[in-house]
């Protein structure tokens, strides 16, 4: 859930985290990152409280949500992020 402070359409990325491991012998380190795994498009025509559904289920894991909108008049407003973990 998510609210919106006026009419604006909502755009939801779910990321999943990757480790890879990099170097070799004593310099072996893991390096983080997210790969996206799904985009689910919000439109919602009035201000107030959205939530978005979704059927695909995702596997275990840690993943961040990023939430972005975009009012009428085309201008974005910032990124809300909130991680999960397992």
């Amino acid at each position: 859930r998510f609210r919106l402070s006026e009419p604006a359409s909502a755009r939801v990325y779910i990321s999943k985290r990757v480790v890879k491991r990099t170097g070799t012998g004593s310099a072996r380190r893991s390096v983080a990152s997210y790969r996206r795994v799904l985009t689910l498009p919000v439109s919602k025509r009035f201000a107030g409280v959205a939530s978005v559904r979704f059927t695909k289920g995702l596997t275990d894991g840690r993943y961040r949500v990023s939430i972005t909108g975009r009012d009428v008049a085309g201008n974005a407003a910032k990124s809300v992020r909130v991680y999960t973990k397992p």
